[in-house]
């Protein structure tokens, strides 16, 4: 394992993780002497972990108020505790998803769960998945596309994230009493569709809200859910698009999701996705678009608040 941590950087991950562009981190560099990379025999820049942390920590100060010039120059152990300083005053969670992303490259499980622990003590699991883990994933995921991350380091994120929402589904399955019955809920991903975290958070939050759902989890065919959809049904279905189906074959897919599911019924389909723009002609095929997840649980909310007037 020793040998795939990530130990150096280029300059553009740094960019990629701290969110400066290439100028700024190199003006920081010549004005303030704020890193002090090697180069390699070809003149490239290549920072370690310590220039990371301390980017991660200045950029966090600089986005709370401080003045480049005041914390540029500061001894890595007062960097430290003014940052400590600031996340107690502040609750950020943004140093600690940094947190996290430091976790993903090291492979450090001691950090991943002392940062949730730290979380955890001050939200409930819900809060702070909003908070904290699904920033985190929308990092990744784009440190993923920018090769800043391998695929080794997202999926040791993600199986911790799993983990814990495993152990919190359990928990909320035990206690939940099912007590919303008008209507079933059935979750579930597309066929090759393999990121099934949040749909299992959608599925905890609904749990939470003691709904009747069925989860069918990842690459499901549309012909196999046709037992839920008949002309008294009234089925809620709700995914989550990632990487299937392809952009070019998402408005074809939902075509035959509203012909096989939707069509002479009264199910809806509840959708985070951003491959298609949300549109009218949508909604009066009951087929409703959400950018992020939590959007798509409120839109829950607001159909139980209309239920119960």
């Amino acid at each position: 394992m020793i040998n795939n941590i990530k130990f150096h950087f280029t300059i553009a991950d740094l960019e990629n993780l701290s969110g400066v562009k290439i100028p700024t981190i190199r003006m920081w560099e010549k004005r303030y002497a704020l890193l002090t990379p090697e180069r390699t025999d070809t003149n490239i820049r290549l920072y370690d972990l310590d220039d990371l942390r301390k980017l991660l920590n200045v950029v966090y100060l600089t986005n709370s108020g401080s003045k480049i010039s005041k914390v540029a120059s500061l001894p890595a152990n007062e960097l430290n505790n003014r940052v400590k300083e600031s996340y107690q005053k502040k609750n950020s969670e943004a140093l600690l998803v940094n947190d996290f992303i430091i976790s993903s490259l090291t492979f450090d499980n001691d950090l991943f769960h002392k940062t949730y622990n730290t979380l955890i003590e001050k939200y409930s699991f819900s809060e702070m998945f909003v908070k904290a883990f699904i920033p985190l994933l929308e990092r990744i995921g784009i440190l993923w596309q920018t090769s800043t991350l391998t695929p080794a380091n997202e999926h040791f994120i993600s199986y911790h994230i799993l983990r814990k929402l495993y152990t919190n589904i359990d928990i909320a399955e035990k206690l939940t009493r099912k007590t919303n019955r008008d209507r079933l809920y059935i979750l579930f991903l597309p066929h090759n569709e393999i990121h099934e975290l949040g749909l299992l958070y959608t599925y905890y939050e609904l749990l939470l809200r003691e709904m009747n759902v069925v989860y069918l989890g990842q690459s499901v065919e549309i012909n196999e859910m046709k037992c839920f959809a008949n002309p008294y049904s009234q089925n809620v279905f709700i995914s989550n698009f990632t990487v299937a189906p392809e952009s070019r074959k998402t408005e074809e897919y939902l075509e035959n999701v509203y012909d096989s599911l939707i069509k002479n019924t009264n199910n809806q389909l509840l959708l985070s996705c951003n491959k298609v723009a949300a549109s009218k002609e949508y909604q009066d095929k009951g087929i409703h678009l959400f950018s992020r997840i939590p959007n798509l649980i409120e839109s829950v909310d607001s159909n139980l608040i209309e239920e119960n007037l």
